[in-house]
C-alpha cells in the first residue's frame, strides 16, 4: 500500500508524526482502567473542541461543500463508528485483557485498514502488505495459545 503519487519528500516527518500517534495512543491505555466513562467522556470532549480548532487552523476552514449529502454521511459514520463506537468498544474491553495481548489485537487496525482500502479504494496489496499480515496473524495466534497454556 502506497501512495500512488509517489513518496513525499517530506515522508520521514509524516512516518515520525504517526509513530508519536501511535506512541501517545500505547500510553493513553495505562488510563483506562480507572474511571473508565468518565474518561471516556472527557476524551470526546476534548478531542473533539481540539479537532475543531487545529482544522480551522490547518484548512481554509468550513465551506458550504461540506454540506453534501455524502460528506456529511462520511463524517456522520467516522464520528459514530470509525471513532466513537470503537474507541468506547476499546475502553470497555482494555482492562480485561492483558496488555500484551491486547496491543497485538490493536494492531489488526491496520490490517482492516488495509482491506477496506483495497476493496472500496481499489489500492493493491504489495508483498510487504502480506508479509505485514502473516506476522500479525501469527502474532495474535501465538499469543492465543501461550495464555492458553
Amino acid at each position: 500500500m502506497g501512495n500512488s503519487e509517489g513518496p513525499h519528500k517530506s515522508s520521514l516527518f509524516y512516518q515520525m508524526t504517526l509513530l508519536g500517534s501511535a506512541a501517545l495512543w500505547g500510553g493513553s491505555y495505562l488510563f483506562t482502567k480507572t474511571a473508565l466513562e468518565a474518561m471516556t467522556f472527557m476524551e470526546f470532549l476534548v478531542a473533539g473542541i481540539l479537532y475543531l480548532v487545529m482544522s480551522c487552523l490547518s484548512f481554509s476552514g468550513p465551506s458550504v461543500a461540506w454540506l453534501r449529502p455524502e460528506v456529511v454521511s462520511s463524517v456522520l459514520f467516522l464520528i459514530v463508528c470509525a471513532s466513537m463506537g470503537a474507541q468506547i468498544m476499546e475502553n470497555m474491553s482494555l482492562p480485561h485483557l492483558p496488555g500484551s495481548q491486547a496491543s497485538i489485537i490493536m494492531c489488526t487496525e491496520c490490517l482492516f485498514a488495509a482491506v477496506f482500502s483495497a476493496i472500496f479504494a481499489g489500492e493493491r496489496f504489495t508483498m510487504n502488505t502480506v508479509i505485514g499480515f502473516a506476522l500479525i496473524f501469527t502474532a495474535m495466534v501465538m499469543s492465543a495459545k501461550c495464555s492458553e497454556e
